[in-house]
Parts: C-alpha cells; structure tokens; sequence
C-alpha cells in the first residue's frame, strides 16, 4: 500500500509505459555465447601430407622369404622396404650349417667384430668393394696386435683360417641380421649340400632339424 495515498491514472500510465520500455530491451538484448567445452587439435595438412607423416615414422624391416616368383624356388630372398636381395643359397639343413653354427656359438665374439668392422666399411661407402675374407684377415691383423704370440692360438684356435664355404655363411649371416649391411655383399651362388640341389642339380637328401632358421642355421 502507498502510504502518500492512492496513484492517480497519470502515474498509473507512467509506470506501465516504463515497465514496457524495461521488457523490450530485455528482449532486445543479445543472447550470451554459448559455453564450447575443449576440442582435441585436429590434424592440419592435406591428405597427402598426413599420409606422408604416417609413412615417415615406418621402419622398414629385414624379411627373409623363399618361393618368390621371379627367383629360382629353391633360393632364399631378402627383402628390406621396397628392395629385395636374391641371397643365392637355400635354406636345407646340411652338416655344413650345423658347423658354422657350432663355430659361432663357440666364438660369440667372433661374430660380432665382424659385424662392427662391416658396418664400420658401410659407414664409409666400401658397398661390393669389400669381400668377407678382407673382413677375416682385418680381425686376425688386430688380434695378433692384441695378443701375445706365445697367447695367440691359445685365445684364437682357430687362426681366422675360415674355409670359403664358412664365409660364405658369414656374409649372408651379417646382411640377414644387420640392415646397416643389406646388399653390402657382392654375393656369389652356394650349392646345396643338402636336399634340393640348388646351384648344382644333384640333391643329397639329408634330415631337416626343425630347430634351425629359414635359412638352415
């Protein structure tokens, strides 16, 4: 109740006049953005550049296969990206294997001097111009620098006199297992001396160990 007595029909007309004025600016007034919570960043770049990124961070692995068309059957091929290396010798198991392995397990060391001083002559740009025997005679050179003649064959009883046969294991070994050596070796074919016959067309059946690699040791 108003205590000065009651409005007379000009106030009355006033307030309502005022009252209209306050709801139309109301209604008038811009609605308040409205709250977007936090979107993950999109990748930017067109189709082909993402697809680029994509195929940066792939590394290429070393695959043995056999039974590749376009190679003889029976040869083991490895594969590195987009390249592939015809290895010119197959996977039977032959005694000849089992001894290489046997000399590798006995000269753990051997195996891996080899590799560091291939790897070091790939580093250096020596691809086909370096052959596994120049390897060989490098580490007998250093072990003779490094050890005693009178502690020589008694550290190296095997004298790094490598017949051509075990080498030829060895190079295909390194370029199986290093991708730093892929294509490093100028190879040359290995005949079987086991099942197939490969390089020689006269097989000499002998049993397969399931233990063994794909390429037999």
């Amino acid at each position: 109740m108003n205590e000065a007595g009651p409005l007379s029909p000009e106030e009355i007309q006033e307030i309502a006049s005022r009252t209209r004025s306050e709801e139309a600016q109301v209604a008038e007034a811009p609605s308040p953005a409205p709250v977007v919570e936090d979107e993950a960043p999109k990748p930017t770049g067109t189709e082909s550049e993402l697809e680029a990124t994509d195929e940066e961070d792939y590394e290429p692995r070393l695959i043995i296969f056999r039974e590749v068309p376009g190679y003889d059957p029976r040869t083991l091929v490895l594969s590195y990206g987009e390249d592939a290396i015809d290895l010119q010798f197959c996977g039977c198991v032959n005694k000849y294997k089992k001894r290489f392995v046997q000399f590798l397990n006995e000269n753990p060391k051997f195996l891996e001097d080899a590799k560091n001083a291939a790897i070091e002559l790939a580093n250096q740009g020596y691809y086909k111009d370096v052959n596994i025997k120049d390897i060989v005679d490098y580490l007998k050179f250093n072990a003779k620098l490094d050890t005693k003649a009178s502690e020589y064959l008694s550290t190296y009883p095997h004298d790094f006199d490598l017949d051509k046969l075990v080498r030829d294991y060895l190079e295909r070994k390194l370029m199986m297992e290093t991708p730093a050596l892929f294509g490093f070796f100028e190879l040359t074919p290995v005949k079987c001396r086991s099942n197939c016959g490969y390089g020689s067309g006269e097989p000499v059946v002998e049993e397969e160990d399931d233990s063994t690699s794909l390429a037999g040791f």
